[in-house]
């Protein structure tokens, strides 16, 4: 960005503003969520369930963060207005999830290594908790280890699609065409849909399958 920006904006204020978007984003997201399970929505068939619930998310998840990166370039970062600054504006959004999400992994992964040793001392749980625990920590122990590889790229291609999606943005500004924002909404709720992993999933079952095989035939040998 000080290569091919403009030296009189400061690089790391446009790293917070996308930061700032992000975690906007996600309160108002949070808050509407809540919002939707008091109210409630109307009735939809079973076989719908998943897949509407999948698009609304997918549409919420894109409106609010290309709004509000927008809100940020247009009440904030008034001076931030080049390419190379969307740039850096989407870093420090997709940063900014990468961050959080390492972070949840982190305090998951720390969570489940202590229960592995049992309830906390002096906590007594029933025999349907204990269960229910005992499911729980056998599904998380029992995860391949492509699943963590696999929201390592998630989190690459995440940056990745969040640059792409701030100069759009910007677009909107260095363009006067207001087009380019519904345009980043809709290629965001594009992302957000469930299933897009499928295919790398099996990819990656494939590929640990052969290095188990290549392991039998070097044992035999």
């Amino acid at each position: 960005v000080r290569r091919y920006g403009r030296d009189d904006v400061d690089s790391l204020r446009i790293f917070l503003g996308g930061m700032l978007s992000f975690a906007a984003a996600q309160a108002v997201l949070l808050a509407l969520s809540q919002a939707v399970g008091l109210l409630g929505l109307p009735t939809v068939p079973s076989e719908w369930q998943n897949t509407a619930s999948a698009v609304a998310y997918g549409l919420a998840v894109g409106i609010l963060e290309e709004l509000a990166r927008f809100a940020v370039l247009r009440f904030w970062l008034r001076d931030v207005r080049s390419w190379a600054h969307g740039l850096m504006l989407g870093v420090g959004h997709g940063g900014a999830e990468s961050i959080f999400s390492g972070v949840v992994g982190v305090i998951w992964f720390m969570t489940m290594s202590s229960l592995r040793a049992g309830p906390p001392a002096g906590q007594e749980i029933g025999d349907a908790e204990k269960a229910s625990l005992d499911q729980i920590l056998t599904s998380f122990w029992s995860t391949s280890w492509q699943a963590p590889l696999l929201a390592g790229v998630q989190q690459v291609l995440m940056v990745a699609l969040s640059v792409g999606l701030a100069t759009l943005v910007m677009r909107v500004f260095l363009t006067g065409k207001f087009i380019y924002l519904p345009a980043a909404m809709a290629l965001r709720s594009l992302y957000e849909r469930r299933g897009q992993w499928e295919p790398l999933c099996q990819i990656l079952e494939h590929l640990a399958d052969l290095v188990e095989d290549a392991e039998t035939h070097a044992r035999l040998l």
